[in-house]
């Protein structure tokens, strides 16, 4: 006689359970699911553009602050709220606000263009003031244009 099962099969009893887990073993165990680790790399991945989008838009508002709180945008409102030919058409007191404009410096020479807003009792125009500095010295108005609520553009320097 041999030790070895009949040829065709495991023995009826004490053997493993049959095709589909039922009969007389254990259960088999249950599948693990991935949709966590879906989750996981999907809110990892969201995570990332969020740091990104915030990066960017942080590096922006930095550089827009950092441009409209300069010495040439400070010096181009001070002309615009001086100008006598503003007053005059727009009222006091003036309102000044920076509206864009873009700053160069090369070997301590400095160009800027700035356009500013103004707003008074009579209405509402645009100033685009040309500034020029030298050597890192204070800025000064080279050439400014103001468009008044008719529509109507004065040369103010």
């Amino acid at each position: 006689m041999s030790n070895f099962p009949p040829q065709g099969g495991f023995p009826d009893q004490g053997g493993f359970p049959p095709q589909g887990g039922f009969g007389g073993g254990a259960a088999a165990p249950p599948q693990k699911s991935s949709k966590k680790w879906l989750f996981i790399a999907g809110g990892g991945c969201l995570l990332l553009v969020i740091i990104g989008v915030v990066a960017v838009v942080g590096l922006v508002g930095f550089g827009v602050y950092g441009l409209a709180t300069s010495e040439a945008s400070l010096a181009a409102q001070a002309f615009v709220q001086q100008s006598g030919t503003i007053k005059a058409e727009l009222g006091e007191p003036l309102s000044t606000t920076w509206s864009g404009g873009n700053i160069e410096i090369n070997n301590g020479i400095g160009k800027a263009q700035q356009v500013i807003l103004v707003t008074g009792p009579k209405g509402a125009g645009t100033v685009t003031v040309i500034l020029a500095s030298s050597n890192d010295g204070p800025w000064s108005v080279t050439q400014a244009d103001y468009t008044g609520p008719n529509g109507k553009t004065t040369k103010l320097k």
